[in-house]
């Protein structure tokens, strides 16, 4: 006879919490957030103009990208946007795939002469590469207001369970640096809980498992989904990967008893568990 003994069990969000089904919920530019109703093609066409050219999916066969690249996609075909047309005015020289570290795509473009970096990504990884904002087609100093009403904008989204993505570009880039760059807005998505996942973790803690939640995601995105699910209940219950790197062996020793979910996680800090 073989018995197994189990306390806690680690679980990924996306796919496995969630239906692994995004639509986008929020759109934000000109330091405004507009809900998914509110599509103005007026507002959004730089932010339109970024993503057509920073995205993984073949523009002829529509094959390829992940599941946050086809949800906004189908939004903005949804709304009779003109992503393929938007793409064809540009040339693409080069192109920077997503990865789990740097956590930025960008694509090095050409148009009338002109070359352009488009960028987009994860806020607290492109927002410090940005020096000046898109405001109403005015390119603004990023100042520390500016900067300030960016990450509350974005904080809502999160705090919504959006994973949300940040766009930027700069003009006459004659290399792919990805620095100094004009911030342009934000997009919220949502992935909703599984239905069967509240009941699975209230028999988990009925028998006495803790289920550990980890993510890529924000740490606002994770512990909103977490708290929703019944994994957490307070944000002291999230630690982010770069945490962990300045934990001391006794708190390290005590990671799983004092945290439910871990947020901005790389696959290589995941197989420490």
């Amino acid at each position: 006879m073989t018995i197994i003994s189990m306390n806690i069990l680690f679980t990924d969000k996306t796919g496995t919490l969630t239906e692994n089904k995004m639509s986008v919920k929020h759109v934000s530019v000109n330091l405004k957030i507009f809900d998914e109703n509110n599509f103005d093609e007026n507002k959004f066409k730089p932010l339109i103009e970024v993503f057509s050219v920073c995205n993984s999916i073949d523009a002829n066969t529509k094959i390829g990208g992940d599941a946050t690249e086809k949800s906004i996609v189908s939004y903005l075909e949804k709304n009779n946007a003109c992503l393929d047309s938007v793409k064809s005015s540009y040339k693409i020289i080069s192109q920077n795939e997503f990865n789990s570290r740097k956590k930025i795509m960008s694509t090095l473009v050409e148009k009338d002469d002109i070359n352009y970096l488009m960028v987009k990504g994860a806020i607290d990884y492109i927002l410090p590469k940005c020096t000046h904002v898109l405001i109403e087609n005015m390119v603004l100093e990023l100042n520390e207001q500016n900067k300030q009403k960016i990450l509350e904008n974005n904080e809502s989204l999160c705090s919504k369970g959006e994973r949300v993505i940040s766009f930027a570009f700069k003009k006459d880039s004659q290399v792919d640096q990805e620095n100094n760059l004009i911030f342009v807005g934000l997009i919220g998505i949502i992935d909703p809980p599984r239905k069967e996942v509240f009941e699975a973790i209230k028999q988990n803690k009925k028998a006495g498992i803790k289920t550990i939640m980890i993510t890529g995601d924000h740490p606002t995105t994770a512990f909103a989904i977490a708290k929703t699910v019944g994994i957490a209940k307070d944000k002291s219950e999230v630690l982010t990967g770069k945490d962990i790197d300045n934990l001391s062996e006794k708190e390290f020793s005590k990671l799983t008893e004092n945290y439910s979910v871990f947020a901005r996680f790389s696959p290589q800090q995941v197989v420490i568990f």
